[in-house]
């Protein structure tokens, strides 16, 4: 599949995810994602400052994401949908594969600190989230797909962690509802699923970053 064809459907996917009738309508979400989702807002967890430039780093030293353009799917579809919600002003968002270029030319003689990430892609903030799980599907099972992260907001200029308070980082664990029989039965259907599970943790990523109606949320049980 070509990067343009790709690309697309990221934002396709994203848009749909964002949109309460699309979502609805979309093959990957069961009726019971909608029932459990009452009326009101999902808080931010941290408030970015639009003005600063700011990169997404998805950090999986494990390999627990299958492919490694998974990882590109997550930041771009995050960083797509914080410029959409104006969270980041047009023109401060850097493009995340600038950070996992960077980062993959750390060895263990010559290793990167996330600051380093940041200052090599001329960031101010970097949002930096590492993987532990990122589960998609066994073949002819129900699809359970899942992803946790762990994430920290640094800032570049001083090296600090601004959040969260834990050094671990903030635990985002998500659960992508499926549709009733929709079965994993060969690689192109893990492939499909594993594909949308990471737009879905691209969103997800970016929902810690604004409010959201409960509707359209995905932080939620």
């Amino acid at each position: 599949m070509s990067r343009t064809r790709t690309t697309r459907r990221i934002l396709a996917t994203a848009a749909s995810l964002l949109t309460l009738g699309l979502l609805a309508s979309c093959n990957i979400f069961g009726p019971a994602f909608f029932l459990v989702h009452g009326p009101g807002s999902v808080e931010a967890e941290y408030e970015l400052d639009p003005t600063r430039s700011t990169v997404i780093l998805i950090d999986d030293p494990t390999n627990r994401v299958t492919r490694r353009r998974y990882r590109g799917i997550i930041a771009e579809t995050a960083q797509n949908v914080l410029l959409q919600k104006k969270v980041i002003d047009d023109g401060k968002m850097i493009d995340g594969r600038a950070a996992v270029t960077m980062a993959a030319t750390a060895t263990s003689q010559n290793p990167l600190s996330i600051q380093d990430i940041g200052e090599a892609v001329r960031a101010d903030i970097v949002i930096y989230a590492l993987v532990s799980e990122f589960r998609g599907s066994d073949f002819a099972d129900k699809p359970s797909p899942s992803v946790t992260l762990h994430v920290k907001v640094i800032d570049v200029v001083t090296g600090e962690r601004v959040w969260p308070e834990q050094p671990e980082g903030y635990t985002l664990s998500l659960k992508m509802p499926t549709a009733p029989g929709n079965l994993a039965t060969s690689r192109a259907d893990m492939a499909r699923i594993e594909e949308d599970l990471a737009a879905f943790t691209g969103l997800g990523l970016s929902q810690l970053f604004y409010s959201v109606e409960r509707p359209q949320s995905v932080r939620l049980p």
